[in-house]
């Protein structure tokens, strides 16, 4: 793997992915007042490895707000920010 992250094989970046993936869960929850994390799994088209991630980092940042978590503090209902 080189420095920048960037697969040396097959020339693929995993930030680019998940950059793609995180376009994917913003647009799905566009025009939606709360979404169901569980929806955003089954129904974005992003792909399930990037989607905790992406939410975390979103979180963060505070393009969304968890509005509700499951007992052990995974989050179950969001909304964009």
């Amino acid at each position: 793997m080189h420095e920048n992250g960037v697969n040396e094989v097959n020339k693929v970046d995993p930030y680019d992915l998940m950059e793609d993936d995180r376009k994917k869960v913003l647009d799905f929850m566009k025009g939606r007042a709360e979404v169901m994390v569980y929806d955003i799994f089954e129904n974005s088209g992003a792909d399930d490895k990037y989607v905790s991630a992406v939410l975390e980092s979103e979180e963060r940042q505070g393009t969304i707000r968890v509005i509700q978590r499951d007992s052990k503090g995974i989050p179950t209902i969001v909304t964009l920010s």
